[in-house]
């Protein structure tokens, strides 16, 4: 499961069951069919990643609210509410949106690329 959740959404936490690349671990910031969320379990269909039987390789559980603690690379200092992008080629995060998707906002302000506290914004 992915530990690196700061804050969960209101209520009942929002998630979908999503198809995924395999090599997507627990924690890993995903986008795929305009959903953009935080991935819950590794996709590699593993037994001690499996959430219910119906569990196989390819798909895992996103969550698509909260605030997540993820490595973003900014290129200089960034305060909060700024955007954070999702590369769509590699799934890394950064401050740049050229050839990315918004992603969510920076919930604190990051100094230096490092872990950042992401606010998700769920779905396009």
């Amino acid at each position: 499961m992915a530990t690196n959740e700061v804050l969960s959404g209101p209520g009942v936490r929002k998630g979908a069951v999503l198809p995924v690349a395999n090599t997507v671990h627990a924690g890993d910031p995903v986008m795929v069919l305009g959903f953009k969320g935080v991935a819950q379990i590794n996709a590699d269909g593993g037994a001690a990643t499996k959430i219910s039987s119906s569990s196989r390789s390819g798909f895992a559980s996103v969550a698509l609210e909260g605030v997540w603690k993820l490595q973003v690379t900014v290129s200089t200092a960034r305060a909060v509410g700024q955007k954070v992008y999702i590369n769509t080629s590699t799934g890394a995060l950064s401050d740049t949106a050229t050839s990315s998707e918004l992603f969510g906002l920076l919930y604190k302000p990051l100094a230096a690329t490092g872990i950042g506290y992401v606010y998700l914004l769920g779905s396009s």
